[in-house]
């Protein structure tokens, strides 16, 4: 389970590698081949940069509080870093292709040489991001803090389960909001049972709510 002062970078980190390895797999999509170049590349579907401002954003809003000084902080940051992505740097390499491209006619039409070492030089000329690569980021972002805390909460489930199940019922994960409110059922025996309410306030959530330490709530449906 990932410590609580972790789960910020943790999440970021994660959703910053599954966008790059995203990247190879939408190439090979689109063209056919494989080029692992793009695990490392920038530009390309979904923006990596997106994606982990994104998460570092909604990980903090669920840990901290949507209503923080510092949830507010890191969303200013993510827009910079998102609208710097889709236009300053998405541009500059426009630039650099369309300097690319004037020397190469130069060279072609007029049959000049150009000696300084500069012209010699490989730049990237695919810096940033489009929109819709942008938008992919963001979308990648949002899921892996959920995906994360959804994963969590089983795992402390799991530990409970076999002891509800021995007595013919079980506990099923409904979801978790964008607040961090974990949503939960009891199935089979256990439904409608006086008992598994006492216990699910005196024992479950209580367990849920200090092996997940990200969590809010644990609300019982049904």
């Amino acid at each position: 389970m990932i410590p609580s002062s972790l789960y910020p970078l943790v999440t970021a980190l994660l959703s910053n590698i599954l966008a790059q390895v995203l990247k190879t797999v939408v190439y090979y999509y689109r063209t056919g081949k494989w080029d692992f170049h793009w695990v490392i590349a920038s530009g390309g579907f979904p923006s990596s940069h997106s994606s982990t401002v994104t998460a570092l954003s909604l990980s903090i809003g669920i840990q901290e509080g949507f209503d923080s000084a510092i949830f507010a902080v890191t969303t200013i940051f993510s827009f910079i870093v998102m609208y710097d992505a889709c236009h300053v740097r998405y541009y500059s390499g426009k630039n650099i292709e369309l300097t690319q491209q004037l020397v190469k006619d130069l060279r072609e039409m007029t049959g000049l040489h150009f000696d300084d070492p500069i012209y010699q030089e490989k730049l990237k000329n695919v810096l940033g991001h489009k929109f819709v690569e942008v938008i992919g980021g963001f979308v990648v972002g949002l899921a892996v803090p959920l995906i994360l805390d959804s994963k969590a909460v089983n795992d402390c489930l799991d530990k409970i389960r076999p002891y509800i199940q021995h007595d013919g019922g079980d506990i099923e994960l409904l979801g978790v909001d964008e607040f961090n409110v974990v949503y939960v059922s009891f199935k089979g025996a256990c439904q409608g049972c006086m008992m598994a309410s006492e216990d699910f306030s005196g024992g479950i959530k209580e367990l849920l709510l200090e092996e997940v330490p990200n969590i809010r709530d644990v609300v019982l449906v049904g």
